[in-house]
């Protein structure tokens, strides 16, 4: 490990911008079947999702090894959980398919617990929120970070490189070996990717790179490490086809470019960024829901994109004012009570 006092300081207020960035390149990506957005539309759903990955494994992996495990796990289930499970319910009544059955049904149950994506069956009778896989993956992040918090923190880069190779060998193939493989193949094959091929074996290495530039924070080249990121990014599916693990290199462009702006010394924080950061979490929950209702409503592919981002903006703000930062304050003073006698110290943001 490097001397922390020879290490880069980061500036982390630019991770505002990319989660913003982030929640914006899924929306366009939804926007993509009614209006042609280009590379943003084509490409912006995996970019952001990837993205999102590589931030989480930054910021939770210093939360796993700051808090104890009863204040981290307090921190996470009061950030992830009250409007997620707000927005999960509402639309599933609306969706008018969350009726009496539901409630005896197991595979309910899973999706109220983020098991969805683990559980497929869940996923397909009752996901009410389109992306909520990615709270899965997630979830299943949050738990890893914790255990790996109990290791020593130099083994953080060998465990980087020992996922690329286990998460290379399962995206070219290695997945065929999951219980579910056969029965998902026969169903459709696109559930073998979405749920076997997609899932956090094969999202690990984003994960423990955001890791890694927390940890080591490595000093290289600005920008040779930014066009080379870009042009990866922006040329994807010339190359794709030639690697059997296409995801990890955009996810290795990603990670680059995530590096260059917590090493930039000028900070991106204006009132639209700090809005759409705040707001980013809920802009993610119910986007979908909303291009899906606004696009059986309004016929004009312009004022059905108008109106599905002001309804989108409105919602996620209410969503974080009323639901998101009561429960993250809350969350945050009960988890004080789990805290050792140093509660008072200074602590990394959750």
């Amino acid at each position: 490990m490097n001397n922390p006092e020879s290490r880069p300081v980061h500036n982390t207020k630019n991770i505002d911008l990319l989660r913003g960035s982030a929640a914006m390149l899924v929306v366009m990506s939804h926007l993509q079947p009614i209006i042609n957005l280009g590379w943003f539309g084509q490409e912006g759903g995996w970019v952001g999702v990837q993205l999102f990955f590589v931030i989480s494994g930054y910021l939770i992996i210093q939360s796993a090894y700051k808090y104890t495990a009863k204040e981290y796990f307090t921190h996470r289930v009061f950030r992830i959980f009250p409007a997620y499970l707000f927005w999960y319910i509402l639309f599933g009544l609306i969706s008018g398919k969350l009726v009496g059955a539901a409630l005896t049904d197991p595979y309910f149950y899973a999706n109220l617990v983020l098991l969805q994506h683990f559980i497929p069956e869940a996923y397909l009778r009752y996901t009410f929120i389109n992306p909520s896989w990615t709270l899965s993956v997630e979830w299943g992040w949050y738990i890893l970070a914790i255990i790996l918090a109990m290791t020593n923190r130099k083994y953080i880069l060998p465990y980087f490189l020992i996922s690329i190779v286990v998460s290379t060998w399962w995206t070219a193939g290695g997945w065929m070996h999951h219980p579910l493989a056969e029965a998902m193949s026969k169903q459709d094959p696109v559930y073998s990717y979405f749920f076997l091929t997609n899932n956090l074996i094969g999202q690990l290495p984003f994960f423990l790179m955001g890791s890694v530039i927390y940890f080591y924070r490595p000093r290289l080249p600005m920008i040779p490490v930014v066009i080379a990121s870009v042009l990866i990014l922006i040329t994807f599916r010339k190359w794709a086809s030639y690697f059997p693990n296409p995801i990890f290199i955009t996810g290795l462009a990603l990670g680059g470019v995530f590096w260059a702006f917590v090493n930039l010394k000028r900070t991106f924080h204006g009132p639209v960024v700090r809005f759409l950061s705040d707001t980013s979490y809920s802009i993610y929950l119910v986007h979908f829901s909303v291009i899906a209702y606004i696009s059986t409503r309004v016929e004009n592919k312009y004022a059905m994109t108008l109106v599905s981002l002001v309804v989108i903006f409105v919602l996620a703000y209410l969503s974080y004012r009323f639901i998101e930062k009561p429960s993250m304050d809350f969350g945050r003073r009960l988890a004080k009570r789990f805290s050792p006698a140093t509660a008072d110290a200074p602590r990394v943001q959750p």
